[in-house]
């Protein structure tokens, strides 16, 4: 069954879906401030041997690429 569009109804629920994200959103925020999220000590060690990894590959990709010329 297909309904008629109605403007009224749209506009008033996309104010209320609005309202809704901008309560979570402040809610969120209050969060961080009384209790700051800490990263993941496993994530950190990732991200750092990932990031160490590249710098070697980088380095040996200039190497190899100054010893072929």
């Amino acid at each position: 069954m297909i309904y008629a569009y109605n403007e009224y109804l749209l506009k008033s629920h996309a104010k209320e879906t609005t309202a809704q994200y901008l309560r979570e959103a402040a809610a969120d925020h209050v969060l961080d401030e009384l209790c700051p999220r800490r990263s993941n000590w496993l994530t950190d060690q990732i991200g750092t041997v990932l990031r160490n990894l590249g710098h070697v590959l980088i380095a040996l990709g200039r190497r190899v690429n100054t010893q072929s010329a």
